[in-house]
């Protein structure tokens, strides 16, 4: 079971880490960017790499 108390603290120690990863990233900026139906086809395509070579 999940304690939703920690998950928000681990939330709010990591945010500005995470921010400041994602907006040195310029591929996950891209990703971001993304319509809805362009991320799930995204994904779709990477499940599939993932899964294949599992």
């Amino acid at each position: 079971m999940v304690n939703i108390g920690v998950l928000i603290l681990q939330m709010r120690k990591f945010s500005q880490k995470i921010k400041e990863a994602i907006t040195r990233n310029q591929t996950i900026m891209t990703k971001l960017q993304m319509t809805e139906r362009e991320l799930k086809e995204y994904l779709r395509e990477l499940k599939k790499k993932v899964f294949q070579s599992a």
